[in-house]
């Protein structure tokens, strides 16, 4: 794989940790119902605060702890990402869009629509035909644990994750390339400052900066470099 073409696939999923606007007042709150915690999710990742996206992903065993730290990073800097670039160099960047300003927006609308039925400290959440995951996680259960008195995502025990990260050999796994993001968002993260304080003007500067700081991190992961 070329490190342009890496670089197009993993961009829309990178991750940044410590951008942030303020999480709206209500969010504050304690989550207790289902559907106010998913709420306060999405609040979190258009707020772009890692920490209260992570604060609302259950996860007590490893390894899914550590996913749910990098995926809390993962949802709050792809919507930093694309708010960036949709601001700065509209119609340029390419990739999935799971949490630009429309999709969260659909989101939203889909959460309104959708089944919720709780049993105990448990809640499933059944989206509405034709509808986008709930939950962002891909091959999510749409499950939610209450904890506390506290509603959240529950990703303790999802199959695919039995063996984050270690499964970096295999490319095309899922947790592998999540995992990855963590690292190649390391290197996204200042140039996503520089375009915002206006130092990379033109999108050629953008491409050139990020295969710049991308070279070295795929290389990490075995990516050909042609």
């Amino acid at each position: 794989m070329t490190t342009t073409r890496a670089i197009a696939i993993l961009v829309c999923l990178v991750i940044m940790a410590g951008c942030g606007k303020p999480v709206r007042e209500s969010d504050a709150l304690a989550p207790n119902t289902p559907a106010k915690a998913v709420a306060a999710f999405y609040d979190a990742i258009e707020a772009e605060d890692a920490a209260a996206v992570r604060a609302l992903l259950h996860a007590t065993k490893k390894p899914y702890d550590a996913f749910a730290d990098e995926y809390a990073l993962l949802l709050a800097t792809s919507h930093r990402y694309w708010r960036v670039m949709d601001k700065r160099f509209p119609g340029k960047a390419d990739g999935d869009r799971w949490t630009d300003a429309p999709t969260m927006h659909r989101l939203r609308e889909a959460l309104a629509r959708s089944t919720i039925t709780i049993n105990g400290d448990h809640a499933n959440i059944m989206p509405a035909r034709d509808t986008p995951s709930l939950l962002v996680v891909e091959d999510h259960r749409n499950e939610l644990i209450r904890v506390g008195g506290r509603w959240k995502i529950n990703v303790d025990d999802i199959e695919y994750l039995a063996n984050y990260p270690q499964n970096l050999a295999n490319q095309g796994d899922s947790a592998a390339v999540l995992h990855m993001m963590s690292r190649v968002s390391q290197g996204l993260n200042p140039i996503l400052a520089d375009i915002e304080a206006g130092k990379l003007a033109t999108w050629e500067e953008v491409e050139t900066s990020m295969q710049d700081r991308m070279r070295a991190i795929l290389k990490e992961f075995r990516f050909n470099q042609e």
